[in-house]
């Protein structure tokens, strides 16, 4: 059984809330496809354990490396 079926899945709110961003910041990151995000039944939904990865990483991500991971796959 894949890890997906057991991850919570998680609204905006939810999302700000877990990240400790406002609810506009999720929605902008997420345009520009700066946090993992899926939908679900055309709503807007994050996987949380993709979030907190993104969280670890984004947090121990050394600065002298150069490329920020909120960039990645994204627009800078």
């Amino acid at each position: 059984m894949g890890a997906y079926l057991r991850d919570r899945i998680l609204t905006p709110e939810q999302a700000a809330e877990l990240l400790g961003m406002t609810v506009g910041w999720i929605y902008s990151a997420s345009r520009r496809n700066r946090i993992p995000k899926t939908r679900v039944g055309g709503k807007l939904r994050f996987f949380e354990q993709d979030l907190l990865e993104y969280a670890r990483i984004r947090r121990n991500w050394p600065r002298h490396l150069g490329a920020d991971p909120r960039t990645i796959g994204g627009e800078q």
